[in-house]
């Protein structure tokens, strides 16, 4: 019996740890995007602003920053040149939006400079 299947448990061995890894990071990311969201930049500056900002300050005006539906979907569109902020974090001045949003714009950054 072993001989016939024994590639399905080492790929079991395998892929349990990494499932359990990656479930565990996915956990981690929203409970403390969750804890911090409360708390507010003493600024008071949106997501949305301070991605502007960071952009053309990077000589990046032709990235354009949009909003979309969800939490946690933001992300760098290198093809349409855009950084897409999720409904949740796009007006907020929340420390876990604007940490998002710098996040999301490094990767702009990195595009630019081939990295």
């Amino acid at each position: 019996m072993w001989e016939l299947y024994w590639e399905y448990y080492v790929m079991g061995i395998i892929l349990l740890p990494a499932i359990l890894l990656a479930l565990y990071a996915q956990i981690k990311v929203s409970t403390t995007y969750s804890k911090y969201s409360s708390e507010l930049s003493k600024k008071g500056m949106k997501s949305k602003d301070l991605a502007r900002l960071l952009l053309d300050c990077a000589d990046l005006q032709d990235v354009q920053v949009i909003k979309v539906n969800g939490q946690l979907t933001d992300y760098y569109d290198h093809k349409h040149r855009t950084v897409a902020l999720s409904s949740s974090s796009y007006d907020s001045s929340s420390i876990s939006a604007l940490g998002v949003t710098a996040h999301e714009v490094g990767h702009a950054l990195q595009y630019k400079n081939n990295y």
